[in-house]
C-alpha cells in the first residue's frame, strides 16, 4: 500500500474513533502491520492489568471504612427501633473507627501522594464521620461514592494514539509538516499517575 493512501486511510480510522467509533483489529493491521498490532495489543493487556491495580494502604483504608460503616449501619437500625442507649452506644464506636480510619488514609497519602488518585475526594477535605462523609475508593460501587477522575484508558483511546503515532512517522517519511502534538488519553492518564498531587483537588 502506497504511503500516501496508507495516511488517507489511517486518517478515516482517526475520524472515525473520534466520533466514538470503534476499530476492528483486522482494520488496524492493513494499516499499522503485525508489529503495530501486537503494540496495541501489549497496550490493551497493560491497562487492563493497570486496572486490577489495587494499592495495599488504600485497601486496607477500605476495610477499616467498611467496620465503620456496619457499625454505623447498626446504630441507625437500633434508633429506628427506638433503642437510643443501643444507637449512641454503636454511633460512639462507629465515629472512633471512621475517625482512625480516616486518620489513617491521611497518614498514607501524606507519605505517598500518588495514593490520592485512587479516592473519589481529597481526604484533606472537610470530612463528616457518616456513610455519605467519608472518602471512598475509586472503585467503590457505593451510592455515595462522588464522580471522580478516572484512571481508565478505553481501548479505543489506545487504538487512537497508535494509529496518531504511525501516522505521525509515515508522514515524516513523506516530509509533511506536523501541526502541534496535544497530549493523547493516554499520555494524560501517565502524566496524571506520577504527578505530586499535593495540591490536586478531586
Amino acid at each position: 500500500m502506497k504511503i500516501k493512501i496508507k495516511i488517507q486511510r489511517i486518517q478515516q480510522l482517526i475520524d472515525h474513533l473520534e466520533k466514538g467509533g470503534s476499530v476492528v483489529r483486522p482494520a488496524l493491521r492493513k494499516v499499522i502491520g503485525n508489529s503495530g498490532l501486537n503494540e496495541f495489543n501489549k497496550a490493551w493487556k497493560d491497562e487492563k492489568l493497570s486496572r486490577k491495580n489495587r494499592p495495599e494502604e488504600i485497601l486496607e483504608y477500605a476495610r477499616r471504612l467498611k467496620k465503620g460503616l456496619q457499625l454505623y449501619s447498626k446504630a441507625e437500625s437500633r434508633l429506628f427501633k427506638s433503642d437510643h442507649y443501643k444507637s449512641r452506644k454503636l454511633m460512639e464506636q462507629a465515629e472512633s473507627v471512621l475517625e482512625n480510619a480516616v486518620e489513617y488514609l491521611r497518614d498514607m497519602c501524606g507519605a505517598t501522594q500518588s495514593l490520592r488518585v485512587y479516592l473519589d475526594r481529597d481526604p484533606w477535605d472537610s470530612i463528616e464521620l457518616c456513610s455519605e462523609g467519608v472518602p471512598r475508593p475509586i472503585w467503590s460501587t457505593s451510592a455515595y461514592k462522588q464522580p471522580c477522575f478516572d484512571l481508565k484508558v478505553s481501548k479505543q483511546a489506545i487504538a487512537l494514539e497508535i494509529l496518531e503515532k504511525h501516522q505521525k512517522r509515515l508522514k515524516k517519511r513523506l516530509g509533511i509538516v506536523e501541526e502541534i502534538d496535544f497530549p493523547s488519553p493516554v499520555q494524560k492518564r501517565k502524566k496524571v499517575a506520577l504527578s505530586d498531587f499535593s495540591d490536586f483537588k478531586f
